[in-house]
C-alpha cells in the first residue's frame, strides 16, 4: 500500500499453486514450489484482505490460461519437456469443457483493486 497514491489502481499476479499446476511444481520442481507461500493463492482471503485496507472496486479472479510449466524447461529432460507440452494440450481441451473460471485448472490469479 505504500507504494499505492490515493486514487491509484492495484494490479497483482500470482501463481495458482494450490490444485493442478502446483502437483505437477509437487511432482517436478519441488524447490520452485517451496519458494511460493500456497496459503494466499485463495480468491476469498485475497479479496478478504483487500477490503480489509479500505481498497475498492475489487476484482479477483483466476485468469484464464491452463498451461503448466516449469523453470528452466530446456534444462531438463526431453520426457518432461514433451510431458508439459501434452498435459498443456489436456488442459487446453478440459478448461474449454469445465468452462471459466476454473480453480482447478487456471495457473494464474489476477487482481485489481482501486484506493
Amino acid at each position: 500500500m505504500k507504494f499505492l497514491e490515493p486514487g491509484g489502481v492495484l494490479i497483482i499476479t500470482l501463481p495458482n499453486f494450490r490444485v493442478f499446476n502446483g502437483l505437477f511444481q509437487y511432482l517436478f520442481d519441488p524447490e520452485n514450489l517451496a519458494r511460493h507461500n500456497l496459503k494466499i493463492m485463495n480468491i476469498t482471503l485475497i479479496k478478504a484482505t483487500l477490503v480489509e485496507l479500505g481498497l475498492k472496486n475489487i476484482n479477483v479472479q483466476y485468469y484464464p490460461s491452463t498451461t503448466v510449466w516449469l523453470e528452466e524447461l530446456s534444462s531438463r529432460s526431453l520426457f518432461l519437456q514433451l510431458l508439459e507440452r501434452r498435459i498443456n494440450r489436456l488442459n487446453s481441451i478440459l478448461s474449454k469443457v469445465f468452462g471459466r473460471q476454473n480453480r482447478l485448472l487456471y495457473n494464474s490469479i489476477v487482481l485489481t483493486a482501486k484506493w
